[in-house]
């Protein structure tokens, strides 16, 4: 998909393009964790480590405006749903911040991985204009 950036009446623009795919792979018993982060102070986040830090920007996906201005929703393509207290198909208020993200904790090997549209709108529109899919990968080796 190509750039794409939504412009709302009075100049308020915010994209989707910055959101990056996160991915960890952990030899046991360290954790693996893997997610990103739309913060409601318009910047982007992106963990792949062995703790929930959130060290990675990634950009801003609030070009202008407010951030009450607009929403997203992640759809769940495939693979288990990230963690966040988020659901798939639901839209939320950007004014705050919004998280999904796998935290393999179990010392198991197993791998937890996902891919997901994540889409922005404006508010009360329940539209996508500007969109992007990512994978999310936290594996314990």
């Amino acid at each position: 998909m190509g750039i794409q950036q939504l412009t709302l009446g009075g100049g308020a623009q915010a994209t989707a393009n910055n959101l990056q795919n996160a991915s960890r792979n952990s030899l046991s018993p360290t954790d693996a964790y893997a997610g990103v982060r739309l913060h409601s102070d318009g910047t982007v986040d992106r963990t792949q480590a062995t703790s929930l830090s959130w060290a990675l920007d990634d950009g801003l996906w609030l070009l202008s405006g407010a951030n009450s201005q607009f929403e997203m929703r992640f759809t769940l393509n495939s693979g288990t749903a990230p963690s966040g207290g988020l659901s798939s198909g639901t839209w939320y208020v950007l004014s705050t911040t919004r998280e999904m993200y796998f935290a393999n904790t179990d010392d198991a090997v197993q791998s937890l991985d996902c891919n997901i549209t994540i889409d922005i709108g404006y508010v009360g529109t329940s539209t996508a204009l500007s969109s992007k899919t990512i994978t999310l990968h936290a594996e314990i080796q």
